[in-house]
């Protein structure tokens, strides 16, 4: 995956392949003899269905599923993360230990390097090989990130960004405390995972407006080096609507340039909309069908040495 020292892009929709783990899929979003970054589906899940709520693939404990279930789960998902990179051909380390956290659409990041989990908070940050991140969505926007100093992988860490968290500096906040377990120099790498998609994300102009002030005043967007200001921000994340009080929020776009502005290269350019595949949860879409739950998806990202 790696051409002089570079990462690679995966494929064009960014999933190298998926493992079938019976109701439930893993798909290998990147991967290389340093990191491994995957994010689960559905499974078996009528997205529409008034009487699925939850499908066979939920990893989320506060959405009212059985919670014996999920934590099974759980525990095998993380057998099959190990069993996957056990068997690699390179003699990379497996994952011993899958963290999770309450998200609260902070800007806060935890360093799982210093235990006391679990936490409220929406990022998480190791150093340590074998130490797999993972971060729930369901339209929220999953990022996973890692460091590379020469051939090594110092740091990796996995954010989760709604347009709240992107709004109040998560992503700066957790490419900083990435870089602060690196040597100077470190160049910083980004996989988006499937969230919403902004022809799916409709919003009213006068939040999308807010939240590119909440953007321009901490800094967060910046275009050849220079901070851009709110109504800069607006045009490039807000898609025109019909109806002129609404516009489509594209929180892709937003995520993309928070990370260009924090010298983030992103290696993927597709990223699924989770409104729209059927193969992902979607708290909108379920929304839409007036559905009282819905599930949620596993991005995880694992240092392998």
């Amino acid at each position: 995956m790696f051409s002089n020292g570079t990462p690679q892009p995966a494929t064009p929709n960014t999933c190298l392949g998926a493992d079938n783990l019976a109701d439930f899929d893993v798909l290998t979003l990147y991967q290389d003899e340093q990191v491994w970054v995957g994010q689960t589906t559905a499974g078996e899940f009528d997205k529409f269905g008034l009487q699925d709520l939850y499908g066979s693939g939920n990893f989320g404990l506060h959405v009212g599923d059985d919670g014996a279930q999920v934590l099974t789960r759980r525990a095998r998902l993380l057998a099959h993360i190990h069993d996957k990179l056990a068997n690699a051909a390179d003699n990379s380390s497996q994952i011993s230990s899958l963290h999770w956290l309450n998200q609260t659409h902070s800007d806060v990041v935890v360093d799982v390097d210093d235990g006391l989990l679990p936490q409220s908070a929406d990022a998480l940050v190791s150093s340590k090989a074998g130490a797999g991140l993972a971060i729930m969505t369901a339209d929220c926007v999953p990022i996973a990130l890692f460091a590379r100093v020469g051939e090594c992988v110092p740091s990796v860490a996995c954010v989760h960004a709604g347009w709240q968290g992107l709004a109040n500096g998560i992503v700066a906040n957790a490419v900083r405390a990435l870089r602060a377990k690196c040597d100077d120099g470190a160049q910083i790498f980004a996989v988006i995972g499937a969230c919403i998609a902004y022809p799916s994300y409709e919003m009213p102009v006068a939040l999308v407006q807010r939240i590119a002030a909440d953007c321009a005043a901490l800094g967060l967007a910046a275009q050849n080096g220079a901070p851009m200001n709110a109504e800069a921000i607006f045009n490039v994340i807000a898609k025109p609507h019909d109806n002129t009080e609404k516009c489509w929020l594209d929180v892709v776009a937003l995520a993309k340039l928070e990370l260009l502005t924090l010298g983030v290269q992103v290696l993927n350019d597709d990223v699924p909309c989770s409104y729209q595949d059927g193969r992902f949860y979607s708290y909108r879409a379920q929304t839409h069908a007036k559905k009282p739950a819905a599930g949620r998806m596993a991005t995880i990202i694992v240092k392998r040495q």
